[in-house]
């Protein structure tokens, strides 16, 4: 059975501030030079463990 990972955005309070990570399970890689992603968007997703 084919696996689902939602993300949910956990804005920072800077364009500096790593804090808000330790919220997060990961992260995700999204391409560059586009403003939004439509529900459903496939990526690259990256556990801290």
């Amino acid at each position: 059975e084919d696996a689902c990972i939602v993300a949910e955005p956990i804005p920072p309070a800077n364009s500096g501030d790593f804090a808000s990570a330790i919220e997060s399970d990961g992260f995700i890689e999204l391409p560059a030079g586009r403003g939004s992603f439509p529900k459903g968007t496939l990526t690259r997703y990256w556990s801290w463990l």
